[in-house]
């Protein structure tokens, strides 16, 4: 966006406090100096009475987010309806704190509340995070993922991750239901996260593996990629894989 006269004077030192605090990141060696800018840039951003600021949000989170400060986890957790536009950074961020007790019980109150889990992209990339969780995932985020997979109004990408999710809680009801879904299961995107979803919990037999191929071109190419793998990438870090246990 080309900016002329006082707009491009003020456009330049709005940005005096990002260039800071990615001087003090990129620059020194105690990151200290750099988390409190960093933490300051965020809280304005997220002013309850200015409203959401995405660049500066995006900036700030994200710089956090590698330096896996803990100091703003409360901030990100009590406004995550907030955050739905930089959903991706969100779940970045919570992937280094993903198994503690208050992250689980916010993820929860979250998704069961309809009139703050309204946005789907924002549901899918918190789920997204959730399978970071190392082994047996908690049951009440087997129930909310349950919730939204059953639902075939929700969008196929949703169903997808959410449909790992129920499944990696490892409950033999919810094994049996997607193993009986899947012969009326049409979409294959969703097809292919049961897939997924049942492979990850040794659940992925040669009878289920002939139903998928046959409600799906694509399950084929699927069930080949997952043969004999015990890692998977992760659906918010380009650099990480996650262990089938």
């Amino acid at each position: 966006k080309l900016l002329h006269g006082q707009a491009a004077r003020a456009d330049v030192d709005a940005d005096t406090d990002l260039e800071q605090a990615q001087y003090l990141l990129a620059n020194l060696q105690n990151s200290g100096p750099a988390r409190k800018s960093l933490k300051r840039i965020l809280r304005q951003a997220l002013k309850p009475e200015a409203g959401i600021d995405e660049r500066r949000t995006r900036f700030s989170l994200w710089r956090l987010t590698q330096l896996r400060e803990s100091g703003t986890l409360r901030l990100v957790l009590t406004r995550l309806s907030d955050l739905a536009p930089v959903a991706s950074v969100v779940a970045a961020y919570l992937r280094p704190f993903i198994t503690k007790r208050k992250v689980v019980d916010c993820l929860v109150r979250f998704l069961s509340d309809p009139e703050q889990s309204q946005s789907a992209f924002l549901c899918t990339w918190l789920f997204s995070a959730m399978l970071e969780h190392p082994g047996t995932l908690p049951a009440r985020w087997s129930d909310e993922a349950a919730k939204r997979v059953k639902n075939r109004n929700e969008p196929e990408f949703l169903r997808a991750v959410a449909a790992i999710v129920m499944l990696r809680g490892a409950r033999p009801a919810d094994i049996d239901w997607i193993k009986s879904d899947l012969q009326r299961e049409h979409n294959p995107e969703v097809l292919r996260g049961y897939a997924v979803g049942l492979h990850w919990v040794h659940e992925l037999d040669r009878t289920t593996q002939r139903r998928l191929t046959a409600r799906s071109n694509g399950a084929a190419a699927t069930l080949t990629y997952l043969k004999g793998r015990n890692r998977l990438p992760s659906l918010v870090s380009k650099t990480q894989h996650l262990r089938i246990d």
